[in-house]
């Protein structure tokens, strides 16, 4: 009898942990999630006051140079993506991280000047959230840490269940966007504008 107390009182010990374990996640997943977004904000002010006077670019330009970083607060950027028809304007980190709390959007491969860029996001609000609403034909600009912008546009929208390399090579995009929507993933496939 007394064993069968210690074991249920062993039991409730071990459920109260992971309660205020899986609320304790919550809660720096919170956090975390609110300093990532001041510092996407800060970091995307810093690029536009740095890159004030944009010149247009070509891609192939630099096509055998990798993309320059600046760094800002620890974390280096390649540059700046904007989509002006909703008001979006994010930093790009030069870095794909796997970590527990990454920070998107960042360049998962490629680089913008030999036509190659592969930039990957996360679904939310202060992040690649506007990509479920992108059509064919909108315009999607690119600045990067030397103040060169490049002007894009979508030219199609694609939907996987599964990213691999297929997926991200495409001969005919010269700038891909994804992120991950539930449990498929999105593409924004992009041609200079």
């Amino acid at each position: 009898m007394k064993r069968n107390r210690t074991f249920s009182g062993l039991l409730l010990l071990a459920g109260a942990l992971l309660v205020a374990a899986a609320v304790g996640l919550a809660l720096l997943s919170v956090w975390k999630s609110a300093a990532q977004r001041d510092e996407r904000t800060e970091a995307a002010h810093r690029l536009q006051m740095l890159t004030a006077e944009p010149i247009a670019g070509v891609i192939g330009d630099h096509a055998d140079e990798e993309m320059p970083r600046l760094e800002l607060n620890g974390r280096d950027y390649i540059g700046l993506i904007e989509l002006p028809e909703y008001g979006v304007s994010l930093p790009v980190a030069a870095d794909w991280d796997t970590g527990l709390f990454p920070f998107r959007p960042a360049c998962y491969s490629g680089t913008l000047y030999s036509g190659t860029l592969v930039i990957g996001g996360s679904g939310g609000e202060d992040c690649f959230a506007f990509i479920s609403q992108l059509d064919a034909g909108e315009c999607v600009m690119f600045t990067d840490a030397r103040g060169v912008r490049y002007a894009f546009t979508v030219s199609r929208i694609t939907h996987h269940a599964a990213l691999g390399a297929a997926e991200l090579e495409d001969p005919e995009s010269l700038l891909l966007l994804f992120v991950k929507t539930g449990r498929t993933y999105l593409l924004a496939h992009c041609v200079t504008a």
